[in-house]
């Protein structure tokens, strides 16, 4: 039988144990965000290297308009993180742009765009070109979105763009 002494003994082991418990998890968290952080890190460092190779980066200002300028870049991967770094590039190289500038990765939806030549009530979503933009700069505002597709987009923070608050 348990003496007054040993329950008071296993009492404070259980608080020593649960405290433990608690410190374990509090330190399982950090280790998940370090974890996170060191795949950011890996995965920014990865994108600026690539941005500082890219000698490929060729484009044409397909046409201006009342809302920005629509611009073709050509070569750009259908990988949406290749993409990113795409725009990434594309927000040195226009930095200084006074319109928008909208960045499409398809010629013939660029040109269709420019000559009005598209319907612009093809479905719900609209035109289904739009797909083919994926970023725009907007200089005055200091805003870089991402467009994921023609519905679905994700303002960036880099340089001199912020999110817009």
């Amino acid at each position: 039988m348990a003496t007054p002494t040993d329950s008071a003994i296993i009492d404070e082991q259980k608080e020593v144990i649960g405290e433990l418990q608690a410190h374990i998890s509090k330190q399982q968290r950090r280790l998940q965000e370090y974890e996170e952080a060191m795949r950011e890190y890996e995965m920014l460092k990865e994108r600026i290297l690539h941005l500082t190779e890219m000698n490929d980066f060729i484009y044409e200002t397909a046409c201006e308009k009342s809302n920005g300028v629509a611009i073709y870049i050509e070569g750009v991967p259908e990988n949406q993180d290749k993409q990113l770094t795409y725009l990434l590039r594309a927000a040195i190289e226009f930095s200084d742009h006074e319109q928008p500038a909208f960045l499409w990765d398809n010629r013939e939806k660029v040109n269709q765009f420019c000559s009005d030549e598209f319907d612009k009530e093809e479905s719900v979503l609209g035109w289904s070109g739009f797909d083919s933009r994926f970023g725009k700069i907007d200089n005055e505002n200091r805003q870089l979105t991402f467009y994921f597709s023609r519905d679905d987009a994700l303002q960036l923070a880099f340089g001199k763009y912020a999110l817009a608050e």
